[in-house]
């Protein structure tokens, strides 16, 4: 996913057409934003963001402040990372190809800022407007988030349909997601025996870069299911 956003990047540059590099820019932030690269993500929506105010691109302005935020998160904090996110949703969702992704990531980011009763509803909203709330490109993130949200038996019924539609999409890095987080209540609730089941599924780290948290993260939980 990387190397191929980069590539359209530096082909988009060659040409000199400044809408196909918007757009790669775009993609290249993207990408960056789903595997957790954030200083590339960074980067790419700040060139996103000259390009969008050279050219007088409205739509693009709004996703590069909407990407940079979350390229941005640790360093402005919960509060102000969910602010920027809410300010810039409705003019980032204008681009239907980003289908679900806005959602889930302001969602995301509301339930981190603890304002998880907006992030619950915006969820809720989306998923019922939509005709097969189990199908649809990042439909999984938004049942992981609410999962998440919700806590107890009805959030970890959420966080297996999250699993179940990532697996089912072939969507690694989601599924890996999922994984954790049901894993993570399972471990906690003393089911390791269903968390040290669920961490063993195959192929389940193999979308995992080394330098990502994922990895880590997945080391430690089969370390804590493992455990007596």
């Amino acid at each position: 996913m990387r190397q191929r956003a980069f590539t359209g990047v530096q082909l988009a540059e060659s040409l000199d057409h400044p809408v196909t590099l918007a757009f790669s820019l775009l993609n290249a932030a993207l990408a960056s934003c789903i595997i957790g690269d954030r200083g590339e993500a960074a980067r790419h929506a700040e060139r996103l963001a000259a390009v969008a105010g050279r050219y007088d691109f409205a739509a693009q302005r709004s996703v590069s402040a909407f990407l940079g935020a979350l390229a941005l998160a640790d360093e402005r904090g919960a509060a102000a990372t969910a602010d920027e996110l809410l300010r810039h949703f409705d003019g980032t969702r204008t681009q239907g190809f980003l289908a679900l992704f806005p959602v889930a990531a302001l969602a995301d980011g509301l339930a981190r800022a603890g304002r998880r009763e907006e992030a619950a509803r915006l969820i809720d909203e989306t998923l019922g407007r939509i005709p097969d709330p189990r199908r649809g490109i990042w439909v999984s993130e938004l049942w992981r988030v609410r999962g998440e949200l919700l806590g107890g038996e009805r959030g970890a019924d959420d966080l297996r349909t999250s699993y179940e539609i990532a697996t089912t999409q072939g969507a690694a890095l989601y599924r890996l997601r999922s994984a954790l987080a049901l894993a993570a209540w399972q471990v906690e609730n003393q089911r390791r025996g269903d968390a040290a089941l669920l961490l063993a599924e195959p192929g389940l780290g193999d979308a995992v870069d080394e330098t990502l948290s994922e990895r880590r993260l997945l080391d430690e939980l089969r370390a804590a299911a493992g455990a007596a």
